[in-house]
């Protein structure tokens, strides 16, 4: 099976302006484990759409709040096919290389 990696999600989230926001959480947790190693993101509205399962407008409101409270930047015209996000504090959110184990042996033995 392909390792996929991890993600730290802390539980400060919580605390987090949008926690309340179910639409906003689910972008939040979507952007964390789509970004790349370096917290980069290429993509378009239709990606989004059909992964999140969010129409455009919640998508397009969710990504507009992310970034007024500078969780995210984004570079290019997502008027655009493709334009890019930025999670500027990615490295809070990555595992210290070897910190968790996704092997399948060691989760066939949780059963």
């Amino acid at each position: 099976m392909k390792k996929l990696g991890a993600i730290k999600l802390w539980r400060q989230l919580s605390k987090a302006p949008f926690y309340q926001n179910s639409l906003i959480v689910h972008m939040w947790i979507h952007l964390l484990i789509s970004a790349q190693y370096n917290g980069r993101i290429f993509t378009d509205f239709e990606q989004l759409e059909k992964q999140t399962g969010l129409v455009q407008e919640n998508v397009q409101s969710c990504l507009e709040y992310l970034h007024n409270i500078n969780f995210i930047t984004i570079t290019g015209d997502p008027d655009k096919k493709i334009f890019q996000i930025d999670i500027p504090d990615f490295n809070l959110y990555k595992l210290d290389s070897g910190a968790a184990d996704t092997s399948e042996e060691n989760h066939d033995n949780d059963q």
